[in-house]
């Protein structure tokens, strides 16, 4: 029911929460501590039964229950008569009590927010206090910060601090020299979410949300950051010479408020200048090394650790260590018709983890891929008007050239309509088995998956 539950929440497909609960697998592989009992009680969490479960998700034919049966309901009322007694006793013992100064009142008796404390928003409250402090409780001021919700604020909303810009997915605000932002919620959101990045400090990120279980926004929050290093280097390729334009994607964990034990990791998309210089300064000091995920259309993609030792940058300085890049294997081919004439314009794709490498053919159907990585990789091609086609081989540097036939295309078109027989416009049509199931989504994700206006969805 749990699994159902999460599947039936989400807007990803089957495919996609199978491929989420395995990274979770790995990563409680990684470190059986920090995830122990995370993934089920009395042996759900046992190898056996985590695969079953993730057959089960895979499944899109099963029937969907996302509520326990009468049997789970039992016992779980069961355990609730002997466990919960004495978790309650034990968290009424563990309350501190607040002393009372002589002479205050009761609204002068209530504590200040401390870092990372909550204060509940009451029903008529219209503003969200931010409070941004250092690891020494001081106040950050200017703090970068990108608040999220159900709708996202407005610039009008912003009421103490500085409004920057708006976001795909939020706004950008800045705190005033106090530390403080102040926005006013005119309709208190199902989803709230501040996330702080700012030069010095190890990004915070903080969320409520009422969808799954009751988290009242706070009326004023105080957010302690860790104080944080500056990382940095210099890409260069095989001849020492730098490079511009290359990608990279530090991986740094979020500190998080009180109460939320999430993983979340994020860092900013960086691009080497021109001389293949690129810094990130907001590595955690409790961290001796940050990953990072380095990549450039015409060189191998490059997942490694830098450490502080040799990577630090210092305070005034620039960046001086050099990280080289190589360039990699080249796969081509020619893509043809059935009648062995050439395809023009064919899309060719590989993936990498979550490096996708692609070329288009020319006149006479040819192809060339390069940066590609030593190893099992799935070589993909589509055209107008023809089905998609793959191979899955090894690549290596005696490798023959990988060719295409591809036969001409059907054509699928789908109507979505509800109760009423009234079109449901932007309806998302996901794919889930392809050939025998070897199916990663790259294959497709350059193929639209709404429904237009009309509830009508075609691929041709």
């Amino acid at each position: 029911a749990c699994d159902d539950l999460a599947v039936s929440l989400g807007d990803g497909s089957v495919v996609e929460f199978g491929q989420a609960f395995v990274r979770v697998l790995r990563h409680a592989n990684r470190r059986p501590r920090a995830l122990s009992g995370a993934l089920g009680v009395f042996g759900l969490d046992s190898k056996a039964s985590c695969t079953l479960r993730v057959r089960r998700l895979l499944d899109a034919d099963r029937t969907i229950r996302i509520r326990p049966g009468a049997w789970s309901l039992c016992g779980l009322i069961l355990l609730g008569v002997v466990a919960l007694p004495n978790w309650r006793a034990g968290s009424v013992a563990a309350e501190p009590d607040v002393p009372r100064v002589a002479n205050q009142t009761e609204d002068d008796n209530q504590p200040e927010p401390v870092a990372g404390s909550d204060v509940p928003l009451a029903r008529d409250a219209k503003q969200f206090e931010l409070r941004v402090v250092g690891p020494d409780g001081n106040p950050v001021s200017e703090a970068s910060v990108e608040l999220r919700g159900d709708p996202a604020p407005t610039a009008e909303q912003i009421k103490v601090g500085k409004f920057v810009r708006g976001g795909r997915y939020g706004t950008f605000a800045t705190s005033d020299a106090l530390g403080r932002l102040v926005v006013e919620l005119p309709n208190t959101p199902k989803r709230f979410n501040v996330s702080i990045r700012t030069p010095g400090y190890a990004p915070y990120w903080a969320g409520w949300s009422s969808e799954s279980h009751r988290q009242p926004i706070p009326a004023r929050f105080t957010a302690e950051l860790e104080s944080g290093w500056s990382v940095g280097g210099i890409v260069v390729d095989g001849e020492g010479k730098p490079v511009e334009g290359v990608k990279i994607r530090p991986s740094i964990q979020y500190k998080k408020r009180p109460g939320d034990l999430r993983e979340l990791y994020g860092g900013n998309k960086l691009t080497t200048d021109a001389a293949g210089k690129w810094r990130f300064d907001s590595v955690p000091d409790s961290k001796g090394e940050v990953s990072v995920e380095i990549s450039h259309p015409d060189f191998m993609p490059l997942r490694r650790p830098l450490t502080r030792s040799r990577f630090e940058i210092a305070p005034g300085d620039g960046p001086k260590a050099r990280i080289p890049l190589d360039r990699g294997l080249s796969v081509v081919g020619r893509v043809t018709d059935e009648e062995g004439r050439p395809i023009a314009g064919a899309l060719v794709r590989t993936q990498f983890l979550n490096d996708i490498r692609r070329a288009t053919t020319d006149e006479d159907g040819n192809y060339r891929l390069v940066g590609c990585e030593p190893r099992t990789a799935k070589i993909v091609v589509s055209a107008k008007g023809r089905a998609t086609d793959m191979q899955e081989l090894r690549l290596d540097r005696e490798m023959e050239p990988v060719d295409f036939q591809m036969k001409p295309g059907g054509r699928i078109r789908i109507r979505v309509l509800d109760e009423h027989d009234n079109p449901v416009p932007k309806a998302r049509i996901f794919f889930q088995r392809w050939r025998g199931g070897r199916f990663s989504y790259f294959e497709f994700d350059h193929v639209s998956q709404f429904a237009d206006e009309n509830g009508v969805w075609e691929w041709n």
